[in-house]
């Protein structure tokens, strides 16, 4: 058999392989078969030269196995493979996913400080796709932006700040008080996940004692 036939037929079996995890991982969410399927396959070549960021599907196949520090690892190699400095939106974009998800598995396992580094260095990111600062989604996260001033917010900044402050307390970086002036403030401004951490703790975000 040629070496071209050989390539073709393991291309074939490897974009077979590819339908089937998409199938198992998105479907019947089988996270573990899914990565043994993925790992089985050794060489991600086929991957990578259709743009298919395997190193991703891996991290967070591991963040649903539990499987934290890996988790950390793949997404590390993920955005390894994006230079997102000089990327486009979406590959930056691809950076903050990483990187919210490297913060979640780092605040599963307790490292509270690495956790904030991570959600922190997404803020900054999505800062720089919308060429603002961290002071204006600060303020945009609370409604507090001028009449001329355009809003960025989305779920999944509201998430990311809601987690960073979070972190802040918990690593000690800020103090308790101005946590919750920070969280109940958000949370009058509709973020789910600021309204969510005042109802764990039983705080109600429009007494006058927050205000």
């Amino acid at each position: 058999m040629s070496k071209k036939r050989q390539n073709r037929g393991k291309s074939s079996k490897i974009k077979q392989m590819y339908r089937v995890y998409n199938r198992r991982f998105f479907i019947v969410k089988n996270y573990s078969e899914a990565f043994s399927l993925i790992k089985g396959i050794g060489d991600y070549s086929f991957f990578e030269e259709n743009k298919i960021d395997v190193y991703r599907f891996l991290g967070l196949l591991c963040e649903r196995l539990d499987k934290f520090s890996d988790a950390i690892a793949y997404f590390e190699l993920s955005n390894k493979k994006i230079h997102y400095d000089v990327a486009e939106t979406a590959e930056k974009e691809a950076v903050f996913n990483n990187w919210v998800n490297e913060g979640d598995c780092f605040l599963y396992n307790g490292n509270y400080y690495s956790a904030a580094e991570k959600y922190r260095m997404a803020a900054m990111l999505f800062g720089m796709i919308h060429n603002v600062d961290f002071a204006y989604l600060q303020r945009d996260s609370k409604n507090r932006l001028k009449k001329n001033e355009k809003s960025f917010r989305n779920d999944d900044i509201d998430y990311v700040l809601a987690q960073l402050f979070y972190c802040n307390e918990r690593s000690g970086t800020w103090d308790t008080e101005g946590f919750l002036f920070e969280i109940t403030a958000m949370a009058r401004a509709g973020n789910k996940y600021a309204t969510k951490r005042c109802n764990d703790v039983g705080i109600n975000p429009y007494s006058d004692a927050w205000k």
